[in-house]
């Protein structure tokens, strides 16, 4: 839902804008442009104490609705369409085969067998875990764009291991 979100909110975004990205680049700026837009929501959200899962929950959602319909262009394109046969190089496969390798370690490693805080993962976690327990910003520390965005698993899931993938999500991409 979350990358849905930021997907539709950015593609709408760059859709207004006098941008023109090229077609293979346009899906990862939308998706970048989209979690900044949804940061900077949930920093007004969050400044206002109202980090609330009614509040939150709602708030993604409203944002899948303004690139409705690039959004459907795109599950269209991908599921509908049919595809042209085409020869994959022998170094493709091996690049795909090691970032499949990257993907599936990365994964792994996300999903821990200690519980946060007996870890050095708690501290990464912490900011994230104040912001859900506030329901708003918290004083004093660093930048807070990202943790925002981590507390969203916490928020909306109640789950730190959402909370890690979603911090995981743009290396992956």
């Amino acid at each position: 839902i979350i990358l849905l979100s930021a997907f539709s909110i950015g593609s709408f975004v760059l859709s207004k804008s006098s941008l023109n990205p090229e077609i293979s680049a346009k899906g990862l700026i939308s998706i970048a442009l989209g979690f900044s837009i949804i940061t900077f929501g949930l920093f007004i959200l969050g400044t206002l104490g109202l980090l609330y899962q009614f509040i939150v929950i709602p708030f993604i959602l409203l944002l899948i609705i303004p690139g409705w319909k690039e959004n459907f262009l795109s599950i269209k394109e991908v599921l509908i369409k049919k595809f042209e046969p085409f020869k994959v190089h022998v170094l493709a496969l091996a690049a795909y085969a090691f970032m499949i390798l990257l993907v599936a370690i990365t994964l792994c490693f996300d999903s821990k067998l200690y519980p946060v805080g007996f870890d050095s993962l708690s501290l990464y976690m912490n900011t994230a875990k104040l912001i859900e327990g506030y329901h708003g910003l918290t004083q004093g520390g660093d930048a807070y764009n990202w943790s925002i965005m981590m507390s969203l698993g916490m928020i909306m899931y109640k789950s730190s291991l959402i909370s890690i993938l979603i911090s995981v999500v743009p290396g992956i991409l």
